[in-house]
């Protein structure tokens, strides 16, 4: 595992903060797992942290609890979009992280017609 990944193994919760057109930064804990020196984070593709990370893909990183409390340090980052097989391991993996709370997340998902989207991170050093 890269230095730049380091400080998110074994957490649960990362504050993801993207930015508006404006420039205004907007955090949102979020949960993740990391899979191929990667940073995956899967999101309903109609929420604006998508929106947002389609505007402009920087974004910055850090550790923290639940209510999106910082807990480390923050790190920059680059997202891109992915599917496919790639896509399909990151979720895999997800489900394993997150168990029960991540079935009941995709079931009140598919109860909402929620679409998501597999976001792939990579963390700079």
């Amino acid at each position: 595992m890269s230095d730049a990944l380091a400080q998110f193994e074994g957490q649960q919760y990362v504050s993801l903060e993207t930015y508006k057109k404006s420039g205004q930064a907007v955090p949102t804990p979020v949960w993740f797992c990391i899979e191929r020196g990667l940073l995956y984070v899967n999101a309903p593709q109609h929420t604006g942290k998508v929106k947002r990370l389609r505007n402009n893909p920087q974004l910055r990183l850090a550790v923290c609890n639940a209510t999106g409390k910082i807990r480390g340090p923050w790190a920059n980052g680059r997202v891109r979009f992915v599917d496919g097989p790639e896509a399909a391991s990151a979720d895999r993996k997800l489900k394993r992280k997150y168990g029960v709370q991540r079935l009941l997340i995709d079931v009140i998902g598919k109860l909402r017609g929620w679409r998501s989207v597999m976001l792939a991170i990579e963390v700079e050093p």
